[in-house]
C-alpha cells in the first residue's frame, strides 16, 4: 500500500496524497518516498513548532546513510550535509526560514553557490515565511538555478501520530 500512494502521486500525477503513521513507521514511508526524489528537487516542510520537520529530515538522512545526522538549523539558518557514497545525492541542504524576517537575508547566505541541481536535494522548513514573489525575486537577483521540482509536505498532529500531506508546488507559474 505504501508504494502505491507514492506511485499515485509521482507516476499517476495525483494532486496530493495523505498518510498517517506513527513516528516509528516514518522510516518505512521515507524509504518509499526517497525512490522518487531526484537531485535538484526541493522539499518544503510546513508544520507548527515541534511537529516533526527536523525528525522527517533526520529520517531521510538515515535512509541515505545511517551515519548522517542533522540538527535543526533554526539559529544557523543553513546546514549543508555532504554525502560521499550515494548514487544520486552528494549534498543535502537543510534551510530553516523560521528566523528570516526580510527576504533579502537569503542573498547573504550565498545559496547560489550551494544549490547545484545536478547533485543536491534541498529541504526548507518554514517555507511560507517568504512570499512567492520573494522566491521569484531570489532566483532573478542571484541567478541561482531553479529547482527541478518543488514538493510540499504538510505535517499535522502531535504525540506519536502524525498526518502527512504531499503536494506539488509551482512557484514560477503563479
Amino acid at each position: 500500500m505504501t508504494e502505491n500512494i507514492f506511485n499515485d502521486f509521482f507516476e499517476n500525477k495525483k494532486k496530493e496524497i495523505q498518510w498517517t503513521c506513527r513516528e516509528e513507521k516514518l522510516q518505512d514511508m521515507i524509504s518509499h518516498l526517497t525512490i522518487y526524489l531526484q537531485p535538484g528537487d526541493w522539499v518544503f516542510l510546513d508544520a507548527e513548532l515541534g511537529a516533526g520537520k527536523t525528525t522527517f529530515i533526520q529520517s531521510f538522512l538515515k535512509e541515505i546513510d545511517p551515519h548522517l545526522k542533522t540538527t535543526s538549523p533554526t539559529f544557523s539558518i543553513l546546514n549543508t550535509i555532504q554525502i560521499e557514497n550515494h548514487k544520486l545525492f552528494k549534498k543535502i541542504i537543510h534551510l530553516d526560514l523560521y528566523r528570516i524576517q526580510n527576504p533579502k537575508e537569503l542573498y547573504y547566505l550565498s545559496l547560489e553557490d550551494i544549490f547545484q541541481k545536478e547533485n543536491s536535494l534541498v529541504f526548507i522548513e518554514w517555507p511560507w515565511n517568504l512570499e512567492i514573489e520573494d522566491y521569484q525575486s531570489f532566483f532573478k537577483v542571484t541567478n541561482c538555478e531553479k529547482p527541478r521540482k518543488i514538493f510540499l509536505i504538510e505535517i499535522h498532529g502531535d504525540g506519536n501520530h502524525r498526518n502527512y500531506i504531499l503536494k506539488n508546488v509551482d512557484l514560477f507559474k503563479i
